[in-house]
């Protein structure tokens, strides 16, 4: 599967093979064809498979709670290690999963401070992005293109409040492309509101993107916007765009201000007014835009795959002392 979950315990888990540690992966994800990954995968292992597979590890650690791999877990006793990417919801499946995390767990990771206070026993280890596939060519004032937002076209994300935005910065003079890339349930929505705004020649949506194209992709935009409407728990997607040069916004509230960090600027979720003076000022403001894209390299130097392993293997480390 490809998405943000997935991406990164895949360059986790390459991180971790390179520094010599031994990662087997367990899945219930089929795959018609051959897997040519660097570490084991067990797609629907059997239950005594999955056993004898986690009693030969130092830890088991799942990705969020999956209840389907706590039977397993519970008849090797390994260490239970929790990473959390979204906070736990309601209802009874929820409540177990809490309950899992507060009770069974040794520690219990969080992609951001914000998602990591919700739980026990909690530590925060922020995300990594992929530096081999994201990276800055392109001296920012040179850029040719202004605005892109890549995600799933889902209200969530909050493409349309940067639509809605950018139809205020048009009634201001300030006449702004965006390039919009992802696919999803509200695509032809947001193209009707598109026509609706008399945005047309303005807006273009591009499908999906392989990430090997992405990184040569943002490096023509200037400005990357990030305006999910819910509390993001975190947003790889904003390191990605830091690390390819673009000048990034994002919506406050959530784990996305940690992504950026000290390196673009944020307004409040779903206010298409804020946003769209938020972008005016990325335009106008030199000396704060300068002062933040200046910043980006210390930032993201927290953020390597490398870096985020090393974390990972330090907390894991003390646990086995722990338990030892």
């Amino acid at each position: 599967m490809v998405g943000g979950l997935e991406i990164l315990l895949e360059d986790l888990a390459n991180a971790l093979i390179e520094m010599k540690v031994e990662v087997s992966v367990i899945t219930t994800t089929p795959n018609d064809q051959p897997d040519h990954f660097t570490f084991k995968v067990l797609r629907n292992p059997s239950f005594l498979t999955s056993v004898k597979e986690i009693k030969s590890a130092d830890f088991y650690i799942q990705f969020n709670v999956s209840l389907k791999g706590i039977p397993a877990w519970s008849v090797s006793r390994r260490p239970l290690v929790l990473v959390f990417h979204n906070v736990v919801g309601s209802g009874r499946k929820e409540e177990v999963k809490q309950w899992i995390s507060d009770h069974l767990s040794v520690l219990n990771i969080g992609c951001s401070q914000y998602i990591a206070g919700h739980y026990k026993k909690n530590k925060a280890i922020l995300n990594a992005y992929n530096e081999t596939l994201f990276a800055n060519s392109v001296a920012w004032e040179t850029r040719s293109k202004d605005l892109i937002f890549v995600g799933r076209l889902v209200s969530d994300k909050g493409a349309e409040i940067l639509i809605k935005a950018l139809a205020v910065l048009h009634q201001e003079g300030l006449r702004l492309a965006l390039e919009v890339v992802g696919k999803g349930p509200e695509e032809e929505y947001l193209k009707r509101l598109t026509s609706e705004l008399q945005l047309q020649g303005y807006v273009s949506f591009h499908g999906e993107k392989p990430r090997s194209e992405l990184g040569v992709l943002l490096n023509e935009h200037k400005i990357m916007v990030v305006p999910s409407l819910y509390k993001e728990p975190f947003g790889i997607v904003a390191l990605e765009g830091l690390a390819s040069g673009c000048f990034v916004i994002v919506s406050e509230y959530g784990g996305l201000i940690e992504a950026i960090g000290p390196c673009g600027f944020t307004f409040p979720n779903g206010d298409a007014q804020a946003l769209a003076a938020t972008i005016k000022r990325a335009y106008t403001d030199d000396a704060a835009t300068h002062a933040c894209l200046a910043a980006v390299p210390e930032h993201l130097a927290h953020h390597s795959r490398g870096y985020v392993a090393q974390k990972y293997l330090d907390a894991l480390s003390d646990l086995k002392t722990k338990h030892t």
